[in-house]
């Protein structure tokens, strides 16, 4: 099992010990070889982490999860993260560089928020995260947050070291209580005072030198 399938496997635990129903919604997972030819078709070469996220499962049935009456909106894998089939993810990736095409329409100055080199692993909700897929930068593989209200004032740095550093750490927020299962509504709440201190370490882990 590697690392990040291990994280996986404990983010579900976590999930199951405060109540939530996700792991009960998994899809089972794509062949590797079948995930590398459908990145590649938007021109990615995806990194082995992305290959091992939609190996592990191809997302959340989310249509089921909501005709059987387990949640309301979408199954959150974390704050507002949904895990979706790789397919949403592909059609995801459209979107955010529609968004960029959008904006330049509006205003000719703009940056474009989102590298054609990022693919997400999630597929709806924010924050959003994309993982550099270019063989040639030393980040590869180093997941990114961008931010969708122009101007971006700061260079962008990466949000996680990798798509593992990112499971690990949404674990670690779980194991703090960060995260509740509100079982009357059907909802992962949050618990900001938990999880703010926990973003600023997971920043300065992913940035150290």
């Amino acid at each position: 099992m590697s690392e990040l399938v291990d994280a996986l496997e404990r983010l579900m635990d976590e999930h199951r010990r405060i109540g939530s129903p996700i792991p009960d919604f998994l899809l089972p997972g794509l062949d590797p070889a079948a995930i590398r030819a459908r990145i590649a078709t938007i021109g990615l070469d995806a990194p082995d982490e992305a290959v091992e996220l939609f190996a592990w499962h191809d997302g959340i049935d989310n249509d089921r999860y909501l005709s059987t009456g387990s949640g309301i909106g979408y199954a959150r894998l974390f704050d507002d993260v949904f895990f979706g089939t790789l397919d949403e993810v592909i059609a995801y990736y459209g979107e955010r560089l529609q968004i960029d095409r959008n904006v330049a329409s509006v205003y000719e100055e703009a940056e474009p928020t989102w590298r054609l080199s990022w693919v997400p692993p999630f597929s709806a909700g924010l924050p959003t995260y994309g993982i550099e897929t270019d063989a040639a930068s030393p980040a590869r593989g180093m997941v990114f947050e961008p931010w969708y209200h122009p101007p971006v004032e700061d260079p962008i740095r990466p949000r996680f070291r990798s798509l593992t550093h990112l499971v690990q750490s949404v674990v670690r927020r779980f194991e703090a209580d960060g995260y509740r299962w509100d079982r009357e509504v059907g909802f992962l709440m949050t618990r900001d005072d938990v999880l703010e201190p926990l973003f600023e370490q997971e920043r300065l882990e992913a940035n150290r030198a």
